[in-house]
Order: C-alpha cells, then structure tokens, then sequence
C-alpha cells in the first residue's frame, strides 16, 4: 500500500472514532474509468458534511500544488463556493496533517508552499480531529 493511501486510512480510523459517519469515493482514475472523484472522502458530523482530498508528501519542507489535480481543485472551490466544508488534508513526511481550505490554496498563487507558510491558512479546530495542525 502506498503511503497517499495509508494516509487515507489514517483518517478513515481518525473518523470513525468520532460520532460521524464517513466514506470514500471510489478512486475511478485508477480503473481507467473517465468519471472523477469529487474528494477522497466526505464524513457527516452533526455540523454537516466535511469534504476531504487528502495528499502525501515524503517532503519535510513544502508542500507542491502541482500534487493537487486541475478536477480536484474545481471540485474543492465549488464545494467552497457552494458554502460546503471543503479542505485539503496534507500529509507531510514528518506526518504532520495541515487542514487547509481549497481557496487558501488557490490565493497563494505559488507552484509550492512552505509547511511554516502554510501555517497561516490553517482552519479552526473541530472534535472529530486529532493530531492535526490547525
């Protein structure tokens, strides 16, 4: 198993502890299939629905949005923009996890971000989350 997907598991046990239902989509582009995932998963709390696209990085220093694919942003930013919960979940070789909103992302206007720059744009905590940096 990938580290991208060990990730995904991390949080799919993270939530699972919580009182919140959570599940993936399929990852249809490794079938072949045309059909794109809107996230990786979503987890329903008594606050609503949280979207989730997780990434991995082995780097301890930045975080490149090159990773993050041109469907993954529309979808992140329209969720956004639709007043979804929509965040980026970044793992970094450290296994430090920044929880990170699309539009944050998408305002830097960077190829790549620096995890102390990253910092900033950090969301506010919420009880289904633990050992993230937020």
């Amino acid at each position: 198993m990938n580290t991208g997907k060990r990730f995904e598991n991390k949080i799919r046990s993270w939530h699972k502890e919580g009182d919140c239902l959570t599940f993936k989509f399929p990852d249809y582009a490794s079938t072949g299939s045309f059909n794109k995932a809107i996230c990786d998963r979503v987890t329903i709390t008594s606050a609503g629905a949280y979207w989730f696209e997780c990434k991995h990085t082995e780097s301890k220093t930045s975080f490149s949005l090159g990773l993050i694919k041109d469907h993954q942003w529309r979808y992140m930013m329209r969720i956004e923009e639709l007043t979804g919960k929509a965040f980026f979940l970044i793992e970094d070789g450290s296994h430090n996890v920044y929880m990170v909103k699309p539009s944050a992302l998408s305002f830097l206007g960077m190829k790549s971000v620096k995890f102390h720059q990253l910092k900033r744009f950090l969301v506010e905590k919420s009880d289904f989350k633990r050992n993230i940096y937020i």
